[in-house]
């Protein structure tokens, strides 16, 4: 029982991690992220971190506009284990019960790219693909995408051929065509371990303007605030947001030094939006933390220092 906690407890380390990685992008020179969400409910599948983007994102493979990257999160306590075309047809190697990270892929590929481009899918582990498994030949470790002309390399009785076709009985299709389609936004991306992600987020947050987590501390701030703001139905994050924040739960303590940048930017739908990006400080008062965590925590989150943003190009 102890283990299975202890499990649980570093899976939701390791996404809120990747998450606040995510959102520091949000402060980026030229950046072209304008929203990140921690667990997006109308995404059923790869939704434990969801990326949006400013028209003008592409995607590097195809230079096709790219709006959303979503992530499947999945974290594994040790490396006794990795990734193989027959395991991503198994529900247990996502931990569930009736539907694989295959189908999941179908279910968000036909909601969100219907001709498999404008927004990927992106399967984020520490684990790695077995290297001899027929999928670490097609898998492309330059952007994590499945190469389609070796998986189409074959014919029915072929290690390609036979591959494609227990995936197309899987996903209940029939032809290649259709498939080419399913797995044309998947990436699947081998993460670091959880340390690692820590002291890349701590250069993330450098980089931000928000302050990093001390070496030698127990507690991991940035994880609290993350179920804190779940908790809160505050988990869509925007600059704006941040500076909202700030000036609806406590206007007095909190306050922007210099100003926030306006810049207009337009979605991947073609609305024009005006993105305010603030200089503000975070306030962990806002979030109403029972008052000894926010003791603890808010030296380490307050953002003191004025941060220029300038307009990207």
């Amino acid at each position: 029982m102890a283990r299975a906690v202890v499990a649980r407890i570093q899976g939701d380390e390791y996404q809120a991690r990747w998450f606040w990685i995510q959102v520091c992008r949000l402060f980026e020179d030229r950046t072209k992220v304008i929203r990140v969400v921690y667990e997006r409910e109308n995404i059923k599948s790869f939704d434990d971190v969801v990326i949006f983007y400013t028209n003008g994102m592409i995607d590097h493979y195809d230079c096709s506009p790219l709006s959303m990257d979503c992530f499947q999160v999945k974290f594994h306590v040790t490396a006794a284990g990795d990734i193989t075309w027959k395991g991503i047809m198994d529900p247990a190697f996502i931990n569930a019960s009736s539907v694989s990270i295959l189908q999941r892929l179908k279910n968000a590929q036909e909601q969100y790219a219907p001709n498999g481009l404008g927004c990927r899918f992106h399967l984020y582990t520490p684990w790695h693909v077995r290297s001899n498994d027929p999928l670490a030949e097609v898998l492309s470790l330059t952007d994590g995408r499945i190469i389609w002309s070796k998986l189409a390399d074959g014919g029915p009785r072929s290690k390609m051929g036979r591959m494609r076709a227990a995936w197309r009985d899987h996903l209940e299709i029939t032809t290649d065509d259709e498939l080419q389609i399913i797995l044309r936004p998947l990436r699947i991306i081998f993460g670091d371990t959880l340390e690692r992600l820590r002291e890349t987020l701590n250069d993330k947050l450098r980089i931000a303007g928000l302050l990093p987590v001390d070496d030698g501390s127990l507690i991991h701030p940035y994880d609290e605030l993350t179920r804190k703001l779940l908790q809160a139905s505050k988990a869509e994050v925007t600059c704006a947001d941040i500076e909202a924040i700030c000036k609806q739960e406590n206007p007095h303590s909190t306050e922007l030094r210099g100003g926030a940048c306006h810049r207009s930017a337009k979605a991947s739908g073609g609305e024009d939006l005006q993105v305010e990006e603030p200089v503000a400080c975070w306030d962990c008062a806002s979030f109403h933390f029972h008052a000894t965590l926010a003791g603890m925590l808010s030296p380490t989150l307050i953002r003191d220092e004025v941060i220029e943003v300038r307009q990207p190009y």
